[in-house]
């Protein structure tokens, strides 16, 4: 007698097993478990993130920032640094080129208690009263609200005194200074104000004639800022001191070799 029912199904049959000796594990589908592992990818991604800037900040800061102040030197200053490339140790060695300032005439430098800008003027005549005029332009240029006299002197008895070797190692005839000068500086107070205070400059001119006609020349100038005069003009005479060329250049006008 055929006792099957019309409407009864096959037994069902077993997929094999994909695993039979257990070596991978199931995705989590649980909750808690998915929250868990969640987490630790979540964690792992955290820290491969903060690797990079936990050793940056490991590292030492540059005490020259050399290399940064040549290729701002050649982009900022290309009027004259093709042609003399003068360079100052106290800068190099005290101070960061601060990218941060948007200047396309100047490079400025963060020495954190004291600033300097340094430009260059190209084709300045050589007679003093020229170079005294294109000395003061240039103040104007770095320092837009600076107040007082603009006057500028030579300077040059004074400048061997403090490096006898200066003219040789940068490749100036003159060294000029101007007189001292002010301007404000307005810095955030840390509670949405701002506080106003002044600061003391002196700028710095090295003035050299081209070979090939000595009736004109190139003249940098470099501003020096600190909260007090004495240190500002400490700072100057410090530029003075330190003024040399960079060590592929030749001093073409005094007849040396790389310093």
């Amino acid at each position: 007698m055929n006792t099957h029912h019309p409407n009864s199904m096959p037994p069902a049959v077993r997929a094999p097993h994909a695993d039979p000796f257990g070596q991978f594990r199931g995705a989590p589908l649980d909750r808690r478990r998915r929250a868990k592992y969640s987490a630790v990818l979540f964690g792992l991604f955290l820290l491969f993130a903060a690797i990079p800037f936990m050793l940056d900040a490991k590292l030492p800061d540059r005490a020259g920032g050399a290399e940064d102040a040549d290729e701002a030197m050649a982009t900022n200053l290309s009027t004259t640094y093709t042609e003399w490339k003068l360079r100052f140790g106290a800068l190099d060695d005290q101070c960061q080129v601060d990218r941060g300032v948007a200047d396309t005439m100047t490079v400025n430098y963060d020495c954190g208690q004291w600033k300097a800008q340094i430009m260059g003027m190209a084709e300045v005549e050589s007679g003093n009263d020229a170079i005294a005029t294109a000395l003061s332009r240039s103040v104007r240029v770095i320092n837009a609200s600076a107040t007082g006299d603009m006057g500028a002197h030579k300077i040059t008895d004074e400048a061997l005194k403090i490096n006898p070797e200066v003219l040789q190692r940068s490749g100036a005839k003159d060294v000029w200074m101007s007189d001292p000068y002010s301007s404000e500086q307005t810095a955030g107070d840390g509670a949405g104000g701002h506080d106003a205070s002044e600061l003391s400059h002196y700028t710095v001119g090295f003035y050299k004639p081209m070979v090939e006609d000595d009736s004109q020349g190139l003249l940098v100038t470099v501003q020096v800022s600190g909260e007090q005069l004495d240190e500002a003009h400490a700072r100057a005479e410090q530029l003075v001191e330190t003024a040399r060329l960079a060590p592929s250049s030749e001093v073409n006008s005094a007849g040396g070799s790389d310093v």
